[in-house]
């Protein structure tokens, strides 16, 4: 950077050309105090272009993204005081430049707030949280409110245990209007002193609630089920374990109009989970036990990408009749290949623990993984879908450009044989006499 400023902003090869001509490096008598005269303006305007740019650029939020102006330690916060700690320091007798430059329709307004310095990276959970500063931002991003319009109505900094309490009940209070339920249970006191378990209640309410419409779509997942249930083959011990496992299902979550959210889609996803495992021979009736040997994970894959997991590399467990070391085994290879698989399908959240499997599944951490499977495998299986059909469609047209240019081709070598067929057979007689007749 500091290359950059010498050589491209105090610097001009051009100018030093013209008083130099090339004959030495730097200008002499004359030539050298035009040269300096010169260079003053030319870095003045350089320096007052580069200040105007960076105040209209974050005007605009077209530098949204990168790092605020101003250091936090600066004693200068706005592009005012900066062209005026210039003029005092580097110019004499030009009085308010600010001033000067609104004469000719130039103007500064940029000036660095709190709220800009704020960093939202979450180092400690324990802690990072409690002044509602963090938990305000996810409320904006989830509700695509316009950028820092929400950080507005927080005390900042948030110093004492009142201004947290203010800041947490404004994040609470956006995250119920945003539709989270059983927000109620939660108090600003719980977030602020750090009661673990509210904690967590509030995170799970946010990633459950808030997030996971914005990735699974219930109308596509019942599409999906709808699908899978269509293309199943006339097989009456299918059909039997379907009906066995809609009853567990029933008797494990509660499907009607009035449960809350989460449990509407747990419902669905065990219903799409049965119906595909189903099809081998495998009851899902929850998310916790039927998923504790990893098999049903590598159906799920299985089903949709073939090719990237062999129904071969499955290994027995002990619904299979395995039991001991072997079984132990055997589950922890099937949940390690589930999540490999995964990890190669892309669009899987960092955050599940996909190397270290555990014998007891965690409920709701396996929710989170269904929720986001579920939604890559639907997209994934319509890309698929739509690849096969525009291959089918290249493959028929080409198929036709053939047939067209085949056809064009025999007429033309039908019309050429018309035409030189006299002259064939004239040339046979002249060869082999009569025998040609």
């Amino acid at each position: 950077l500091k290359n950059f400023i010498v050589t491209r902003v105090l610097s001009d090869s051009e100018t030093l050309q013209k008083y130099t001509r090339g004959r030495c490096s730097i200008p002499s008598g004359s030539f050298e105090k035009k040269y300096r005269e010169e260079m003053r303006v030319l870095i003045l305007t350089r320096l007052l272009l580069l200040v105007i740019f960076l105040d209209k650029a974050k005007m605009a939020n077209a530098l949204d993204r990168v790092p605020c102006l101003f250091v936090k330690e600066s004693k200068m916060k706005s592009t005012s005081d900066v062209l005026i700690k210039f003029c005092r320091e580097c110019l004499s007798s030009e009085g308010n430049i600010i001033k000067h430059l609104s004469r000719i329709g130039i103007s500064v307004s940029y000036k660095q707030e709190p709220i800009d310095e704020l960093d939202f990276t979450v180092t400690n959970l324990a802690a990072d949280i409690r002044d509602g500063v963090r938990l305000t931002r996810v409320a904006e991003i989830l509700t695509n409110a316009v950028p820092k319009c929400l950080l507005t109505k927080l005390r900042l900094p948030a110093v004492s245990r009142l201004q947290k309490l203010h800041n947490v009940g404004v994040a609470l209070s956006l995250f119920d209007k945003a539709g989270a339920q059983n927000i109620s249970e939660i108090a600003a006191h719980h977030i602020v002193d750090g009661y673990r378990e509210q904690v967590l209640q509030l995170l799970w309410m946010i990633a459950a609630q808030c997030g996971i419409l914005n990735i699974l779509d219930f109308d596509t997942l019942e599409e999906e089920i709808n699908k899978v249930k269509s293309s199943r083959r006339s097989d009456a011990i299918k059909w039997d374990l379907w009906d066995r496992n809609q009853s567990l299902i029933q008797r494990n979550v509660n499907v009607n109009e009035s449960c809350i959210l989460e449990e509407k889609i747990k419902a669905l996803l065990i219903q799409w989970c049965s119906a595909v495992t189903s099809k081998f021979g495998i009851q899902v009736y929850d998310i916790t036990h039927s998923f504790d040997d990893g098999v049903a994970l590598c159906l799920l894959i299985h089903y949709y990408h073939p090719g990237l997991l062999l129904l071969d590399d499955i290994r027995a467990t002990s619904r299979h009749g395995i039991h001991g070391e072997e079984a132990s085994a055997n589950e922890k290879h099937n949940i390690c290949l589930a999540f490999d698989r995964m990890s190669q399908l892309g669009g899987m959240p960092k955050f599940l623990n996909t190397g270290k499997p555990r014998s007891k599944t965690e409920e709701k951490s396996m929710f989170l993984c269904l929720v986001y499977l579920c939604a890559r495998l639907i997209e994934s299986s319509t890309e698929i879908h739509a690849c096969l059909f525009i291959q089918k469609w290249y493959r028929q047209k080409k198929e036709i450009e053939l047939t067209r240019k085949k056809i064009i081709a025999s007429k033309k070598i039908w019309r050429g044989w018309l035409e030189h067929k006299e002259f064939y057979y004239a040339a046979q007689r002249k060869k082999f006499g009569k025998s040609v007749e």
